[in-house]
């Protein structure tokens, strides 16, 4: 049985090894450089570039692109979620604390499950990182969740430059 485990240990040790050693090599990407798209579940004024991993299966890093006066509604996400502001300023108003204008250089950390809302007054760049897959959980005024499209339909009238964050 010890030997088993033994081995148990070391094939694991491999694996880990062997996706270490994928993941290990630099990568530099120009923005200018990134194909923008629509995420699902996002308004159409926001569009994004995964940089680094598969936003839908594992913690990534998405570079990301708003118009002027974008609302992403009040969500929550599985996995723990680091912004990083490039340009632009954003407000960001959350659970338990009061509202915070965010500007270019400007870090915020969101806990998992952590409900909070996103808006521009202009336009913005900005990175986001997970540490797990990308979902949006919208919720309403008492958090309880709601579909994508009931979230979204009220933020429609902010999404009518929608075509300038593209590409």
């Amino acid at each position: 049985m010890q030997r088993f485990l033994q081995f148990v240990v070391c094939l694991i040790a491999l694996l880990l090894a062997v996706t270490a050693s994928a993941q290990d090599q630099p990568k530099f990407e120009s923005s200018a450089k990134m194909t923008l798209q629509n995420l699902p579940g996002l308004p159409d004024c926001v569009k994004a570039a995964a940089t680094n991993g598969d936003p839908t299966k594992e913690a990534a890093a998405l570079y990301a692109k708003s118009v002027a006066a974008c609302k992403i509604p009040t969500h929550w996400h599985t996995a723990n979620e680091q912004l990083m502001i490039v340009s632009g300023t954003a407000r960001i108003e959350h659970q338990g604390g009061q509202p915070e204008m965010v500007q270019k250089g400007g870090y915020v950390f969101m806990p998992s499950k952590h409900q909070h809302s996103f808006a521009c007054p202009g336009p913005g760049e900005f990175y986001v990182v997970t540490d797990g897959a990308f979902d949006i959980h919208y919720v309403d005024a008492s958090g309880n969740e709601i579909p994508p499209e009931q979230a979204l339909s009220s933020a429609k009238g902010t999404s009518k430059a929608k075509s300038k964050a593209s590409k």
